[in-house]
């Protein structure tokens, strides 16, 4: 949890707009080791804490610090200092080490530390092959309803989605692209986003609080609970309401934690997205990947390092959208693909590679029969990442879909199967007002015969049994109202 409190906090964020006498007294207020009172008994184990930021305030923080620190570590809390801007970074590890820290969190290293050091960068530009267990991300997003702040090329694709009828999805906003992307380059890492909740005049609604812990959670990663000013300053002065609002909080935390294991599941999709994902190829490929999360679309990530041996096993459609083809060894393997049945959605560059035109006319590709397959080429130097998502659904046809949703607007997915297959798993984050959907029934198509399904919401002991129907050679599950969260537990037989 990032813990706010002390002179360097005060400090760093005096000078921005909108903080006020009230905002310093809540930073001061925090420092005081009572506060540390609403941890008890919920899953929060670790605390943030600004440390040095190259400011006068520095050594005046670690003094200040120091009554917290001592209560914080005999309640067996663990600290960890953030150290940014232009501090002397190795007198700050030293600092932190000194003072009984954990470990340190910061862009770069300090040879023979003496500490742990969890790396920390914008995401996607995170150290992957650190030694560190745990790789720390700045750069995100509050998970939510986009309402403001858009730019022109997201207004575009938002009113053609509003123009798309009563049916239309608003834009959603989610970390789970990226959280999927690590999840391919550093396994065996536990991601850690650093994100904050909008605050100033808005009002962060439990649910709010809720839909962040379950967007991070749902995609196998750990948000560094943030809270707004406006509720510690409340939770500071125990109010009943502030005191419910962490109490679900700490629930979503807990919920997540009691399900750790779902964190082995595998994401599951006939879809791959080929990349870098760097350089020129930075934007249009991790752009495809947050439109296919934003788009419900299952899809697996192929890094283009290793195309040329990569599985393609269950695949049914590869996109391939990056500045330049890969190597000849890997293209070859693509275009075998899409000759075998298989379709392939490429980036302008591939032009002239081959197949037959189909007569049909596109506004964004030049669509080809290769073989028995699908050959698809961008006309744009620089395809939309927003029609890469929706274009590929087309061409592969929702005959291939893993999953439809009825009666649920403006939600994300992520589906994922446990080892072996067996089972799968189904996580649904729904970012409408809870009153929405709170007497609505949901329902879920699987293409697969499926004999048992059973459902967990945040803070459940114990998960539902589910009513499996027959239809449309599938299986259809009826869910009970989404409110903000339900992950939906499918088998082939019994669930243990």
């Amino acid at each position: 949890m990032r813990w706010l409190a002390g002179p360097l906090d005060i400090g760093q964020r005096e000078k921005k707009e909108g903080f006020t006498a009230k905002s310093k007294e809540v930073l001061e207020r925090w420092l005081d080791p009572a506060v540390l009172e609403i941890l008890r008994g919920t899953p929060v184990n670790c605390l943030v804490v600004s440390w040095a930021a190259g400011l006068p305030a520095d050594a005046e923080q670690r003094k200040a610090l120091a009554p917290l620190l001592a209560q914080g570590k005999s309640a067996g809390l663990s600290f960890v200092g953030l150290v940014e801007g232009q501090a002397n970074q190795a007198a700050a590890v030293e600092s932190a080490r000194a003072a009984g820290l954990a470990a340190v969190m910061m862009e770069g290293e300090v040879p023979n530390a003496g500490l742990p050091i969890l790396p920390l960068a914008a995401n996607p530009h995170l150290p992957w092959n650190s030694s560190s267990p745990v790789l720390v991300a700045k750069g995100n997003v509050w998970p939510g309803i986009a309402s403001q702040g858009l730019n022109s090329q997201d207004w575009r694709r938002a009113a053609d989605t509003q123009a798309a009828g009563p049916t239309s999805e608003p834009w959603i906003d989610s970390n789970g692209w990226f959280l999927r992307l690590a999840k391919v380059y550093a396994p065996s890492k536990i991601p850690w986003l650093l994100f904050d909740p909008p605050g100033g005049a808005n009002v962060v609604l439990a649910d709010a609080y809720r839909r962040a812990i379950t967007d991070s959670g749902s995609f196998c990663g750990r948000w560094v609970v943030s809270l707004d000013d406006a509720l510690r300053a409340s939770l500071a002065q125990k109010e009943q309401a502030a005191l419910d609002t962490w109490k679900s909080i700490a629930g979503a935390l807990a919920f997540f934690a009691q399900h750790s294991q779902w964190e082995t599941n595998s994401p599951v999709g006939v879809v791959g997205v080929i990349s870098d994902f760097s350089g020129a190829n930075e934007t249009i490929g991790t752009e495809t990947l947050n439109l296919m999360v934003r788009s419900n679309v299952p899809f697996r990530i192929i890094e283009k390092s290793k195309l040329a041996t990569a599985p393609l096993t269950g695949f049914k459609a590869l996109i391939s959208v990056d500045e330049a083809m890969p190597e000849p060894a890997a293209r070859k393997r693509l275009l075998d693909f899409a000759r075998q049945g298989g379709a392939l959605l490429v980036s302008q560059s591939w032009k002239g590679e081959g197949g037959t035109p189909t007569g049909v006319a596109h506004p964004r590709l030049d669509l080809r029969k290769l073989g028995k397959g699908k050959f698809a080429v961008c006309k744009d130097e620089a395809p939309d990442p927003y029609m890469v998502a929706r274009d590929i659904h087309v061409l592969l046809g929702r005959a291939s879909d893993l999953s439809r949703f009825f009666n649920l607007s403006a939600f994300l997915s992520a589906h994922t199967a446990a080892p072996g297959g067996a089972s799968a798993l189904l996580q649904i984050i729904n970012f409408a007002g809870s009153s929405r959907f709170s007497a609505s029934q949901v329902t879920v198509w699987f293409p697969q015969q499926y004999r048992a399904a059973r459902m967990w919401t945040l803070g459940s002991e114990a998960p539902v049994e589910l009513k499996l129907e027959p239809e449309n050679t599938g299986m259809d599950v009826q869910i009970p109202g989404i409110s903000p969260y339900a992950a939906v537990e499918v088998a082939l037989q019994k669930l243990a």
